[in-house]
């Protein structure tokens, strides 16, 4: 794969560029050497019949996607031994390289993030190798509004940036109360469900492919300027009584309708972080490979097996995990204000 970009692309984010002071001091990560070699291997690859998406957060403003750990393993590791010629032909092959990185916009308010896709350059591999810093293009914009009673994502995606007939675009509707977010794609309805925290999760979204008769608040909706036509979807009970929803905390967790036979894949935050290199490991994204076929296997290593279906899943993926840390942020932010105005309070009262 080769591409020639002509638009200016934002500097790839070196780690001296960023500041961590800014992050919670009360957050640790349990670490993990790198590997000693580039063929050391630390995921159980036998019988693997889908994907494992790490989502690896450097700072509060920069995250980098890879497909599993064991190729963020190769990747650091092939730091330390740049003439490993077996390292760089599987480099070829798409193995021991980042599939994404995302940049947070985080002074915008309608603009999330922008997703960047590295590739590998075969007209120049043989000479220069891979270079993170130059083997990306912009792959897909998020951007969010804010209506009566959801929120939408839309997600615009550009495949190739060589032949702009083949972008695309992807709108989410997130309910405010009910936790779903619904979506059409390719004529289907696909849904995220949030599940609440557990002792060794801080939440999960499972996603599902719709079944015909499920309700859905992405079924009636005017294309045009993306927003739900609620006189269509006047018999959908999700988006029916919505006062009655706000005062009922039964209307915030997950009912057994919401749900179908087909489960596509699970994105999951664990409270028990680790540490590779300078990577920080919280949340993977598993999928299920719908389409295996065991006379034509998938390498789940390779970010050349990453098709576009799959691309726009973990895209979507990501940015829930960017509403979650968002989330997470201003939580923290609030706890930290509370914490000095009653400190304040206490000073106050005894001068």
């Amino acid at each position: 794969m080769s591409f020639s970009v002509d638009e200016e692309l934002p500097p790839y984010p070196h780690d001296e560029d960023y500041d961590d002071s800014h992050l919670d001091e009360k957050e640790s990560y349990e670490g993990e050497t790198v590997a000693e070699s580039f063929d050391e291997t630390l995921d159980n690859a036998d019988d693997v019949h889908g994907w494992k998406f790490m989502i690896c957060a450097k700072t509060f403003d920069r995250l980098t996607v890879f497909t599993s750990k064991s190729s963020i393993q190769k990747y650091l590791s092939l730091k330390d031994e740049p003439q490993n010629s077996k390292a760089r032909d599987s480099q070829f092959d798409g193995i021991g390289v980042p599939l994404f990185w995302v940049k947070n916009h985080k002074f915008s308010i309608s603009n999330m993030i922008t997703i960047y896709k590295y590739y590998i350059n075969h007209d120049t591999f043989h000479q220069k190798g891979f270079n993170p810093e130059t083997d990306y293009f912009q792959f897909c914009h998020v951007s969010q509004s804010s209506h009566a009673q959801y929120r939408t994502y839309v997600l615009k995606f550009t495949p190739d940036p060589k032949n702009s007939n083949l972008d695309f675009e992807l709108v989410l509707y997130a309910h405010y109360i009910v936790p779903v977010i619904d979506y059409e794609y390719k004529g289907k309805f696909y849904r995220w469900i949030y599940g609440y925290s557990t002792k060794e999760l801080r939440y999960t979204y499972s996603h599902y492919l719709l079944d015909d008769n499920q309700h859905c608040i992405a079924r009636h909706v005017d294309k045009s300027i993306n927003k739900i036509d609620f006189e269509k979807s006047k018999d959908n009970p999700l988006l029916q009584g919505y006062m009655k929803k706000l005062f009922n905390k039964r209307d915030k967790y997950p009912r057994d309708e919401y749900y179908s036979s087909v489960n596509l894949g699970t994105l999951e935050e664990k409270r028990k972080r680790i540490r590779i290199g300078s990577y920080k490991l919280d949340t993977d994204f598993e999928l299920q490979d719908t389409n295996y076929n065991v006379a034509k296997p998938i390498d789940y290593y390779s970010i050349n097996s990453v098709d576009l279906q799959t691309s726009t899943y973990v895209c979507m993926a990501i940015l829930l995990k960017r509403s979650e840390d968002i989330k997470k942020h201003r939580e923290e932010h609030k706890r930290r204000r509370k914490s000095f105005e009653a400190v304040n309070n206490v000073l106050s009262n005894s001068i």
